[in-house]
């Protein structure tokens, strides 16, 4: 017993010992522990402040675009508004444009009085004749006018030019000219007797211009307000039927025009029916080939 007294103090010592030096060790590993999390956590935190430095600098570069777009968008709203009151201004213009120009009468081809007469002749004789009045040109059919190759006017279409010559020689109509142009379709001159006069269509077009011409010379139109011209045919109008061809290719066209020169003393007057009928031809640029003279081949 008195051993086993001896002996406690000397464990308890022991234990004391064993005791400090966990306590030593465990002091020690605790010191050890806590350093590495705080640089752990230290080395997070840096991390950490330098992503929140980069996004920091993304939202300032982010909010610089978003001023940027803000200032485009309101320099485009803007502009929009300005070019809104620019249209508004110009169709204000336009508007105020339009109205003059339905205010302004604008002036006939050719005077009222003239303009009446000739629709007047042309209803009388639709088959024969129509009017444009807003070119102020008188058409005749030459299937009415002339025999087929010929560039004689027929009778009953004389009579008819006679009356627009009384038209053309009014006061009104005085002070125009006229310009008689003749027209055929494509069907070529063939026959011999007909090519022995008009070589060819743009002849024959010429040659019923001249004759029309002459018609209104008879009926006192001075030659002098008058000029003539062919297209042959180079100037279709109608649709062509089944066999490629439009009778209304087949017309001469008068047409009355503002005066371009001053006429002569004395011009206003028509030459006699003789002067007329032998100054037809002679005062016509395009004259009449002999048929041995032509260079057309046979159509």
């Amino acid at each position: 017993m008195q051993a086993a007294n001896a002996a406690a103090p000397a464990r308890m010592r022991t234990l004391m010992r064993t005791g400090l030096m966990v306590a030593a060790l465990g002091a020690v590993l605790s010191g050890c522990a806590p350093q590495e999390r705080v640089d752990d956590l230290r080395t997070t935190v840096r991390a950490l402040q330098s992503r929140n430095v980069e996004l920091e600098q993304q939202v300032g570069t982010a909010q610089a675009a978003a001023d940027a777009a803000r200032q485009d968008a309101e320099a485009a709203r803007q502009a929009r508004q300005e070019l809104a009151n620019q249209l508004m201004g110009l169709q204000g213009e336009y508007d105020n444009l339009y109205q003059q120009l339905n205010s302004i009468e604008l002036p006939r081809a050719l005077p009222a009085e003239v303009d009446s007469a000739l629709r007047s002749l042309a209803s009388r004789y639709p088959d024969l004749m129509s009017f444009d009045s807003e070119r102020g040109m008188i058409r005749l059919s030459s299937d009415l006018t002339f025999d087929l190759g010929s560039a004689d006017v027929k009778a009953s279409a004389a009579s008819t030019i006679a009356q627009l010559a009384n038209v053309l020689n009014s006061a009104e109509a005085s002070q125009f000219e006229i310009l008689v142009v003749g027209h055929t379709d494509a069907i070529p001159v063939s026959k011999p007797a007909t090519k022995a006069k008009h070589p060819t269509n743009m002849h024959l077009s010429v040659h019923r211009a001249i004759s029309v011409r002459d018609q209104l010379v008879r009926a006192k139109v001075a030659p002098v307000r008058m000029g003539v011209a062919g297209y042959g045919e180079f100037r279709p109008l109608g649709s062509p039927t089944k066999d490629g061809v439009s009778p209304a290719d087949r017309r001469v066209e008068i047409f009355v025009l503002p005066r371009t020169v001053s006429l002569p003393s004395g011009g206003a007057a028509a030459p006699s029916q003789a002067t007329g009928d032998n100054g037809a031809v002679n005062e016509v640029a395009v004259p009449m080939q002999p048929a041995n003279q032509s260079n057309e081949p046979m159509k």
